[in-house]
């Protein structure tokens, strides 16, 4: 395991491998060229491009944002393969409309990547945006679609998932925890389990 942890003011990080997306998709995967999506599918994803740029607004124009430290821990398994990676670093929680929201920043080889979790009832979605593009949903009672923008055009992406289990702690200090274990399928090709469990607590004076 090769971990390097940089701790500052914006951003500490911990690699455990050379996972680049390692909660989307597993690196090095490589992407046929005829894994390109046909022009409804497009034009269903376009749409929820719009739903992102509504987010991202949402997280600009709240006040009562409070600055956490959130980890994320990823376990991928396929057939008999099994590749863990984990992440820290620092971000914003906040609240709006009965939901509760993860807001925070990765730099990777990529580029700079802004990720928003968001946390509503018994779902959950995962948008991001920069150097990678994409979005996941989950639902503990249905299979749900989402999008991954590639090389080679916008990808379909669907989770199944298996289970989802959240809790959020507003006393001092704000806590909470995000675990979900789904399904991956890309084109409706089958990329494996993933088990993705966030944590997060607030912090002062970062």
């Amino acid at each position: 395991m090769n971990r390097n942890e940089n701790i500052g003011h914006g951003t500490a990080k911990v690699k455990t491998s050379h996972c680049t997306f390692q909660n989307i998709v597993p690196s090095g995967l490589k992407v046929p060229l005829d894994m390109t999506v046909d022009i409804d599918l497009k034009m269903q994803i376009n749409g929820m491009s719009l739903f992102e740029r509504d987010v991202e607004g949402l997280a600009d124009s709240i006040d009562q944002k409070r600055t956490v430290k959130i980890h994320l821990s990823t376990v991928i398994t396929n057939d008999e393969e099994k590749e863990e990676f984990e992440l820290v670093l620092f971000g914003e929680y906040f609240e709006k409309g009965g939901s509760v929201y993860l807001k925070y920043t990765e730099v990777q080889e990529e580029g700079t990547v802004r990720t928003i979790v968001k946390m509503s009832g018994e779902e959950a979605v995962i948008l991001r945006n920069g150097a990678v593009k994409s979005r996941l949903v989950f639902d503990k009672n249905h299979p749900m679609s989402g999008s991954y923008d590639s090389p080679y055009g916008t990808l379909l992406l669907n989770t199944i998932t298996r289970n989802m289990d959240r809790y959020t702690y507003s006393e001092k200090p704000l806590n909470g925890r995000l675990a979900l274990t789904y399904d991956l399928f890309m084109q409706g090709k089958f990329l494996g389990i993933y088990s993705l469990t966030i944590t997060f607590e607030e912090v002062k004076n970062v």
